[in-house]
């Protein structure tokens, strides 16, 4: 038995059969399958996974990182997404991935890591990545702000609670306008106005004039359907997304979900009132600029 060391163990779930089964019958209904499952390994083998095993329904892959799982999990439910119904049947897939040490035994990968990958897709629903709290501290900021902290699970292999993570998928992130509101005062960031320049700068979209915001601090810009925030500070930007823990981003950038908190040189809850607050989660009307 050899040891790979810290790597990210995936499953896929392709989920579904059974409806399908009984909408299209066995042999169509058997195609169909067989071609979700190739379309999991493509997503895989894109970035760079190495498909272990595929048993049934089910898909194994070996990832050197988690951000690599995480845009494997991204692209395997757009590819699922993107195949039409059959007989009225949508098949989906559910994914799971955790990091940790990984041993490899003839064909086969074994250890804790393995079986908690398993446990993650167990918890997950079809259209939903499920990782773990420790997996999801792994991951770079852009794709941590992607995560939303959910209830803990009992974790036979740690004998303790694991908290869990969801993953948002593309479609869940893709955004058409994001309201940015500091002290009575609110932008819009939108196709019309597709990057916004948060700073102390007076020439600055949104102007926050607290000491530990620099001139020009942040900007946030609108790509490819997500609004994506690029700090330019001397003491970093926070962002807060809605049910989910703090991320740092010094000279980095991050995805914005739909709601949350940013804070300029220190955490939003450092100082509320200091902080700016972001939302995407419904439509907004063009407004016409006074």
């Amino acid at each position: 038995m050899d040891s790979s060391g810290q790597m990210t163990v995936l499953v896929a779930d392709v989920s579904g059969g059974s409806k399908l089964y009984a909408a299209a019958g066995y042999a169509a209904a058997l195609e169909v399958i067989a071609r979700c499952i190739e379309r999991v390994r493509d997503a895989a083998e894109s970035t760079g996974g190495q498909v272990v095993k595929t048993n049934g329904d089910k898909v194994m892959v070996l990832f050197a990182s988690a951000d690599a799982a995480a845009q494997a999990a991204t692209r395997m439910h757009a590819n699922i997404e993107a195949l039409p119904e059959v007989g009225g049947a949508k098949l989906g897939v559910q994914v799971g991935f955790h990091s940790g040490p990984v041993y490899r035994c003839d064909e086969d990968l074994l250890g804790d890591t393995v079986k908690l990958a398993s446990r993650m897709v167990e918890q997950a629903q079809k259209g939903q990545t499920i990782t773990s709290q420790q997996t999801a501290a792994l991951l770079s900021p852009s794709l941590r702000a992607l995560s939303r902290q959910l209830d803990a699970i009992q974790a036979r292999e740690k004998g303790e609670a694991l908290r869990l993570c969801e993953i948002a998928s593309r479609a869940a992130t893709d955004l058409r306008r994001l309201r940015l509101m500091y002290r009575g005062h609110a932008v819009v960031c939108s196709r019309e106005s597709a990057s916004i320049v948060v700073g102390r700068a007076p020439g600055c979209a949104l102007v926050v004039a607290d000491r530990t915001v620099s001139r020009r601090h942040c900007t946030i810009t609108l790509r490819d359907g997500r609004f994506v925030l690029k700090d330019h500070s001397t003491n970093g930007t926070y962002v807060t997304a809605e049910g989910s823990a703090d991320i740092l981003a010094q000279s980095e950038e991050v995805i914005l979900g739909r709601r949350g908190r940013i804070g300029f040189g220190r955490p939003p809850d450092a100082s509320p009132e200091e902080a700016v607050e972001y939302d995407g989660g419904s439509e907004l009307q063009p407004q016409i600029p006074t």
